[in-house]
């Protein structure tokens, strides 16, 4: 598995680059959006992971029940700034480096 610094300089990368090839290592963006007057182009990838703890209750009313299941999200959204087809900035957020486009190769 890559460290997170190594893939946050990957992707930095793409600053000073052509939307192509930010297309060509990451896919075709998710969504593109105008934020202050600016084409913010947006990839991301997202996963459960789901997991139970075995935690058995006796109820006074008899019988016994596991409980408490509980899930989290994963999940990396790249965020990129584009002026005349240039990305100008790049924005990483991640709580798993595994789900960041391009990142699985």
């Amino acid at each position: 598995m890559r460290s997170t610094s190594a893939i946050k300089e990957n992707l930095n990368s793409l600053e000073g680059q052509n939307t192509a090839q930010a297309i060509k290592k990451l896919g075709l963006p998710k969504e593109e959006k105008t934020i202050v007057g600016q084409t913010v182009l947006v990839w991301y990838e997202a996963g459960d992971n789901i997991r139970t703890v075995g935690s058995t209750v006796t109820p006074t009313f008899g019988g016994n029940y596991v409980v408490n299941t509980y899930s989290r999200e994963f999940y990396c959204v790249v965020s990129a700034v584009v002026k005349n087809d240039v990305i100008t900035s790049v924005e990483i957020e991640a709580n798993s480096v595994y789900y960041c486009p391009g990142q699985r190769k």
